[in-house]
């Protein structure tokens, strides 16, 4: 038997490097205090202090963010981390009155088409 996903509207943000270097994190994200790793640990440790690190809290406990995933926010209100390649197979971005729109372009799409990547559009 073969199944598919139930249609849903969630909001989502991508983590960026900015968000990394000013420290400043979308709603739901906390930072924690880890332990550095690797052959320079002790002198990282000494040098800057304890690594901080983002993560998201899911119903399952705390997840790592990296750059480049995505916090989504369910229709519950659950927060879950999405990898990149991931969230882009699951989703599509879409704005009230506006339609569809392709996220490596950021276009309307018309009838799933991207104006810019109509062969990729079709596919996802």
């Amino acid at each position: 038997m073969k199944y598919r996903k139930k249609p849903m509207v969630v909001d989502a943000v991508q983590i960026t490097a900015d968000m990394f270097n000013l420290r400043k994190f979308p709603d739901g994200v906390i930072i924690r205090q880890v332990p550095w790793e690797g052959q320079y640990a002790h002198e990282l440790e000494l040098k800057h202090g304890p690594l901080e690190v983002p993560f998201v809290v899911e119903p399952t406990g705390p997840e790592r963010l990296s750059v480049g995933d995505w916090v989504v926010t369910d229709e519950k209100g659950e927060r879950r981390r999405c990898e990149d390649q991931a969230f882009r197979i699951l989703f599509e971005p879409i704005e009230e009155g506006k339609g569809v729109f392709c996220l490596d372009h950021r276009k309307v799409m018309v009838d799933g088409v991207c104006p810019q990547c109509p062969t990729l559009a079709q596919k996802r």
